[in-house]
């Protein structure tokens, strides 16, 4: 009969040799590996200095190309401009310091740039916009709006009478219409989201129901016949802005019911008061949800 210790002397034995070979053949590979290693490190470098060469060298030559352009833009702008009406048509979302460059350049050629003047007042401070959490900052004086009007603009350009009108404040306090007359066209900015549900920016002057009442304004000012360009979504009409005004009032209705009851926001959220209009309307930026919560601040 086999001795238990023998047993565990057998089962140590067994592992020593592993151990053993282990060691041994890791000691063996170990150069190989090493060099290996310290070979991908080396070629990794210098890839890595090649990369931060090229972009010290591009950031170089774009540093030189915008020099040259600010001492040239004077010389080549200067005055161009002068006592002409500009039109310049920002849609939603566009960099800020390509509008705020262009702008300067407008300004540097002597062009009149005319906007409400609650624009003009925003553009000069940090704006902050508490429902993307985020800081706009103050555009230089020559990127500023040169006239300003309260309620109602009108222009005369290459034959066509185009006509800026304010909205009292609905998506914020500073929203225009452009009006082409002689074209039949409308633009309404972001006094209307077509397809999808709006942002509401309270912190520069919206609310729900400012934003009802501009929206029964575009309604208001509009044929059948209209061409009519939102902030976002596509080109569109009539029969288009009355449904997106009617699906302002009947989810404000609701809502507001839900708050007057006590319920919370989140509690109305939960209750989903857009339900009927989601597979339309919640497709986009402003969710369901984040859209209760606009008009639950505003009822």
């Amino acid at each position: 009969m086999i001795d238990f210790r023998y047993h565990l002397v057998s089962i140590i034995a067994v592992f020593l040799a592993l151990a053993i070979g282990i060691v041994v053949g890791s000691t063996a590979l170990q150069p190989t590996v090493e060099s290996a290693l310290n070979h991908a490190e080396t070629r990794l470098q210098k890839r890595i200095n090649q990369v931060t060469q090229n972009n010290t060298a591009l950031n170089q030559a774009l540093a030189a190309d915008q020099a040259f352009a600010q001492a040239a833009e004077g010389r080549l702008l200067g005055h161009l401009l002068t006592g002409q009406d500009v039109v310049m048509v920002t849609a939603p979302g566009p960099n800020g310091q390509v509008v705020s460059g262009l702008t300067t350049a407008l300004h540097t050629a002597g062009a009149t740039i005319t906007a409400q003047e609650n624009t003009r007042k925003h553009l000069s401070v940090m704006t902050r916009v508490t429902g993307w959490d985020w800081d706009f900052p103050a555009r230089p004086a020559d990127a500023l709006p040169t006239s300003t009007f309260d309620t109602r603009h009108e222009m005369h350009l290459n034959h066509t009478k185009i006509t800026l009108e304010r909205y009292d404040p609905g998506h914020t306090d500073s929203d225009i219409s452009v009006n082409f007359v002689e074209a039949n066209i409308l633009l309404v900015a972001d006094t209307w989201w077509n397809g999808v549900y709006p942002f509401i920016d309270y912190s520069t002057g919206g609310s729900i129901d400012g934003q009802i009442r501009a929206a029964q304004q575009n309604v208001d000012s509009v044929t059948a016949d209209t061409i009519v360009v939102p902030g976002h979504g596509p080109i569109g009409n009539k029969a288009a802005l009355i449904e997106f005004r009617d699906m302002l009032v009947a989810i404000r209705e609701k809502v507001a019911g839900l708050k007057r009851q006590g319920m919370t926001v989140f509690e109305v959220i939960a209750a989903k008061p857009t339900g009927a209009f989601d597979a339309k309307w919640g497709q986009f930026l402003i969710t369901p949800s984040a859209f209760t919560g606009l008009v639950y601040q505003g009822v």
